[in-house]
């Protein structure tokens, strides 16, 4: 770049300086004649002093990068083994409410019985077939 610069720097002095040294031969007045003295020695422009193309400087040395270290291997981590599936338990049927037992009614009281009053001895009767048995009574029974 700096380069192509100061090549285009040079060619542009070159072509101004011919310019100015074309400005400083005098042109002929319209209205004189076409002859135009010129002096005896022909003119020979000078060229100009081109500058020194500056030292492109030294461009540095890069320095070497350093071999990165190689990463160790990961070992590789063992496949845990799958878990089995639990069973699903089975659903426990529910247990039928058992229906409440109704009260059984209280049962009444008997009544007492009376006592039977002992019954009187009955006599003896005789063997013997010709006496007449006599009659006997049983006293009432209360409650009967």
């Amino acid at each position: 770049m700096k380069l192509s610069f100061a090549v285009a720097t040079i060619a542009s002095l070159a072509v101004a300086s011919a310019y100015q040294t074309q400005k400083c031969i005098p042109r002929p007045p319209s209205s004189t004649s076409a002859v135009y003295p010129t002096s005896s020695a022909p003119y020979t422009p000078t060229a100009p002093t081109i500058p020194t193309v500056p030292t492109v400087p030294t461009v540095p040395t890069v320095p070497t990068v350093p071999t990165v270290p190689t990463v160790p291997t990961v070992p590789t981590v063992p496949t845990v083994p799958t878990v089995p599936t639990v069973p699903t338990v089975p659903t426990v049927p529910t247990v039928p409410t058992v229906p409440t037992v109704p009260t059984v009614p209280t049962v009444p009281t008997i009544p007492t019985v009376p006592t039977v009053p002992t019954e009187p001895t009955i006599p003896t009767v005789p063997t013997d077939s010709d006496t007449e048995l006599p009659t006997i009574t049983a006293p009432p029974i209360p409650g009967f």
